[in-house]
């Protein structure tokens, strides 16, 4: 009755508000308190409207945020936050049958997919990406691994064969990690395989990534970024464009990676910042205020 004379849509607002259902019988009044009781949240703190926060009822803030400062880690961490996003509006699915909610949960659902192929394809235009960071992986232990099985091993591709390895290298699979461990002085004499990489061609790709990463983050100063942006640049199509015997990434035999020198660093004054901005802005045929 109190309702009467106001639009559709604020009367279907206020209908399916929980408060409101206080008012509508005992079962409408003990569902609400049901809810309460399961999260006292629900009522004390919002008295039914929404709240920013997860299913547990944990405030959003900044922890939900993870940067790495490597663009690599952040791809494949956006990549494995958009998989885990993807099932988790499956599950949604699964307990409404409304058909409104349904359409509004399967799109979001098909934007990660989306967004997983966006990464991935982001994550493919560098090279090299992977192993992510600069360092490289000690090639006496990379390809090892070890029988930690109580019973049936299992094998397959993440430990036997070539697996995700370049053209020439395998898994190194240690049946007996105890005896192993005895025999190689607990891994002190253990030496490399055949098929892997020499430390020395580790150091030369290890000091071009060093290069690379100090050019991204040369000092503010227009002349030195598009310097350091061009290093950058030289370096990547150096990396790519080699590539080692046995089909790894590498440099070309008898270069080596060593770092160009770095454009003298000289403070750069407020009244000459202004001076590059108008000069850009006169340049571009645009006007603007300082």
């Amino acid at each position: 009755m109190l309702l009467e004379g106001v639009s559709g849509e604020l009367k279907d607002a206020a209908e399916v508000n929980p408060i409101t259902g206080l008012m509508k019988g005992s079962s409408k009044h003990e569902q609400v308190i049901a809810e309460a009781l399961y999260n006292p949240a629900f009522c004390v703190q919002s008295a039914g409207g929404p709240t920013d926060t997860d299913c547990n009822g944990v405030p959003w803030s900044g922890s939900f945020v993870n940067a790495n400062g490597d663009l690599t880690v952040d791809m494949r961490s956006n990549i494995a936050a958009e998989s885990r996003a993807k099932i988790i509006y499956e599950y949604l699915l699964k307990f409404t049958d409304d058909e409104y909610v349904r359409q509004t949960l399967r799109f979001l659902m098909t934007r990660e997919v989306t967004h997983f192929q966006q990464f991935s394809a982001a994550l493919a235009t560098i090279e090299p990406n992977f192993p992510p960071g600069v360092l490289q992986a000690d090639p006496r232990y990379v390809h090892t691994t070890f029988n930690m099985s109580r019973g049936e091993d299992a094998r397959g591709p993440w430990n036997q064969g070539q697996g995700r390895w370049p053209e020439g290298e395998s898994w190194e699979h240690v049946e007996d990690p105890v005896k192993q461990v005895h025999e190689t002085q607990e891994q002190d004499t253990k030496g490399i395989p055949d098929f892997g990489r020499d430390p020395s061609e580790s150091e030369q790709i290890e000091r071009a990534l060093s290069e690379i990463r100090r050019a991204e983050m040369a000092v503010p100063g227009l002349r030195v970024i598009i310097s350091g942006r061009r290093t950058r640049d030289r370096t990547r199509r150096r990396l790519r464009a080699t590539t080692h015997s046995t089909g790894r990434m590498g440099l070309k035999a008898g270069r080596t990676a060593s770092p160009q020198p770095r454009p003298r660093e000289r403070p750069v004054r407020r009244s000459r910042i202004r001076q590059i901005i108008r000069r850009e802005v006169r340049g571009s045929g645009k006007s603007g205020n300082e």
